[in-house]
Formats: C-alpha cells, sequence, structure tokens
C-alpha cells in the first residue's frame, strides 16, 4: 500500500527546499550532499531534471564537496598566513620601539646611578676647564704660526678689510679705536722680533757650536718668543678666533700626514726606502745600465722618486710656513 504524504510534511518539505536554495543563492554553489537533501524523498529522475534546469537558472553551481573542502581550507590557511604575517609586524613595530627606547632607559638608569654634582664640586670643575682653556690660548699665541696669522689679521684691519670688533673680547667702542690705532705700531714690533729670531736660528745652525753658546741661543730665542706673545696677547682676541688658529693648525697635521703616508707608500711598493730610492734614480740618470743591474725598472724607480720629491717638498714647505717642526706640530 502506498504512502501518501500528508500536508503538514509537504509543507515542511517545501519549507526545507526553499530554505536550501536560499543558502545555495547566496554562496552561489550546492554540493552533491546539498542538493540530495533538497529533493524529496521519492524523487524521480524528471524531477532532479526540473530542479537542476532551476538551480542553472539560479547561476547556482553544483560542485564537488571534496573541491568546497579544499578550497574552504585554502582560505583558511590564506586568512591564517594573513594573521600570522599582521602578528609579525605588529610584533617588529613594538621591538623597534623597544629599542629604539632603549637608549633613553639606559641613560635615565645610568643618570640615577650617578651622583649630582655640589656646588664646590661645580665650582672646582668650572676653574679646571677655565685653566685648561687658558693653558691653550698661552700655548697656542707664542707659536711662531699664530704669530703669522694674528700679523695677517692685523694687515686686514689697518686696511679696512676686517673690523676689529669682531674678532677682539675688548666691549668699549673707544678702547677699540685706541687700540687699532696702535696696531701699526704692534706690527712693527712683531716684525722686529721675527728678524731677531731668524737671526738667533742662523746662529743656531752654526757648526761647532759649544753646549754654553748653544743653550745662550735657545734662552734667547725663547725671550723674543715671549715678547711675540706678549704682543698678541693685547689683541685679547675672542675664543672662536683662536679655535680658528688651532683648527689650522690641527690641518697642518693632517698635510703632513699625509705626505708621510704617501711616503710610506712608496716605500712598500719598490720596497727600498726614500733614501735609496733617490739614489738609484741618480745612478739610473748617470748609467744606463744600472737599473739592470741593480734589478729594478727604470721607470718605476722614477715615478717613485717624482712622488717621494712632492711629498718631501710639500712637508718642508709646510715647516716654513709654519714655523714649526712636524714633531712640535704633533706635540702642539
Amino acid at each position: 500500500m502506498a504512502i501518501i504524504p500528508t500536508k503538514e510534511k509537504q509543507k515542511k518539505d517545501t519549507d526545507s527546499a526553499k530554505k536550501a536554495l536560499d543558502m545555495a543563492q547566496e554562496k552561489g554553489s550546492l554540493t552533491y550532499d546539498e542538493l540530495n537533501e533538497l529533493l524529496p524523498e521519492d524523487a524521480t529522475s524528471e524531477d532532479i531534471d526540473e530542479v537542476m534546469v532551476k538551480l542553472s537558472g539560479m547561476d547556482i553551481e553544483i560542485v564537488d564537496e571534496l573541491r568546497v573542502d579544499q578550497e574552504t581550507q585554502t582560505q583558511n590557511e590564506q586568512k591564517e598566513r594573513q594573521a600570522k604575517r599582521a602578528e609579525a609586524r605588529r610584533e617588529a613595530a613594538h621591538t623597534r620601539l623597544e629599542r629604539a627606547d632603549d637608549p633613553v632607559r639606559m641613560y635615565l638608569r645610568e643618570m640615577g646611578r650617578v651622583p649630582l654634582l655640589t656646588k664646590d664640586q661645580e665650582v672646582t670643575i668650572a676653574k679646571r676647564i677655565e685653566a685648561a682653556e687658558d693653558e691653550l690660548t698661552n700655548l697656542l699665541l707664542g707659536t711662531p704660526y699664530t704669530i703669522k696669522e694674528i700679523s695677517m689679521l692685523a694687515a686686514r684691519i689697518v686696511a679696512g678689510r676686517l673690523s676689529f670688533a669682531q674678532i677682539t673680547d675688548i666691549e668699549e667702542p673707544k678702547e677699540q679705536e685706541a687700540f687699532v690705532k696702535q696696531i701699526p705700531g704692534i706690527m712693527e714690533e712683531l716684525a722686529e722680533l721675527e728678524k731677531k729670531l731668524d737671526a738667533n736660528e742662523k746662529r743656531a745652525k752654526r757648526s761647532n757650536l759649544s753646549d754654553q753658546s748653544m743653550q745662550n741661543i735657545v734662552a734667547r730665542y725663547q725671550e723674543i718668543a715671549e715678547e711675540q706673545a706678549e704682543l698678541v696677547s693685547r689683541f685679547k682676541l675672542k675664543s672662536k678666533e683662536i679655535m680658528k688658529i688651532a683648527r689650522k693648525i690641527k690641518s697642518l697635521k693632517r698635510r703632513i700626514s699625509t705626505a708621510y703616508d704617501e711616503i710610506d707608500r712608496v716605500e712598500r711598493e719598490i720596497g727600498y726606502n726614500a733614501e735609496e730610492i733617490h739614489k738609484m734614480a741618480v745612478r739610473i740618470r748617470r748609467t744606463a745600465s744600472a737599473a739592470d743591474k741593480l734589478g729594478v725598472d727604470r721607470d718605476a724607480v722614477f715615478d717613485a722618486e717624482r712622488r717621494l720629491t712632492l711629498s718631501q717638498r710639500k712637508i718642508e714647505l709646510i715647516v716654513r710656513d709654519a714655523r714649526l717642526d712636524p714633531d712640535q706640530i704633533e706635540a702642539l
């Protein structure tokens, strides 16, 4: 006996089918299992064809459940990778902030460990700084290079190309004007002292000088240098002007170091010291076969000699202009 579905059951199947269709339309696809649930239990092949046509008209695709699972898994994996990347970026940004903050924290920690200076300690340190600055100033003012630089400044002031107020700590305009009038006389005194220094240096170069004579020459040189320093100190140069001279002396040291580096480089390339290279160059010029006898390349020796000569002359010019030898410049 055939079982006839009740109206209540038919209504329930219709509601389920409608709900399944709504879900399928929202997703745009339907699995075979979901399609099977959508069809009535006693569906015929004609019913199935009718449903398939209806689904096709609604642009609903029938897909394999395995493929759906794989696509879902792929989407989930992509979301998981994106979440991991976002978390990594957040952690990196947090690490950078911590790293940037570390020096500040370290500084504050270290500052907290160091006790603050007392008033007496601050005064003591200030006096030490002032004494060091005075020592540096006196040292610079007593050097021939500084005398030369200040003589050039004085010449510019007298010629009207430089304002004395720009380089001096003398603040009163009347005092400035009075000193500017004294500058030509100071320049003449400096020039006379310079002549005395030259004469003293010539005496020092004489042969067969006794120890006592050399001591007298050195003592006289020191006296002249002190007189020059006293004249120069009258300018009362600003600290920045003194530091400019100090930087120029420092640049002399760099230029001398560069020249010595070039000499050392040439000696290493040729395998002989500078004196030997000069001697080889003289021999090669005198005799064409000297290079073969010495086992050296003629052009290489001449090139080395040229480079050595340029570097040595550069050092000589610096020493002559500064009136300081390399050791004095280094010490300064």
